[in-house]
């Protein structure tokens, strides 16, 4: 009878171990999404400020550096970053 009820609360330890452990896992992924798009705001952000900063400096360009660099491709993109900046 004891041996019965020993085996019986091991199962459900057992269980209960194995429900707990996949909450964790559970919970662990989620944590790491949640961290992921922290790192992602974080990115956009400075991304966003650095794109201002460019465009600012873009803007500040002489007419002749600007048909330089749209020569070698690099002007429409700069254009975009000074409408962004503006």
């Amino acid at each position: 009878m004891k041996l019965d009820r020993y085996h019986a609360q091991a199962n459900a330890n057992e269980q209960e171990y194995h429900a707990l452990r996949a909450r964790l896992v559970e919970g662990s992924y989620i944590y790491q999404m949640f961290a992921r798009l922290d790192r992602l705001e974080r990115d956009y952000h400075e991304l966003h400020r650095d794109c201002e900063q460019t465009g600012e400096i873009w803007a500040q360009c002489s007419p002749q550096l600007r048909e330089q660099l749209h020569a070698c491709g690099l002007g429409e993109l700069l254009d975009r970053m000074a409408e962004r900046a503006a």
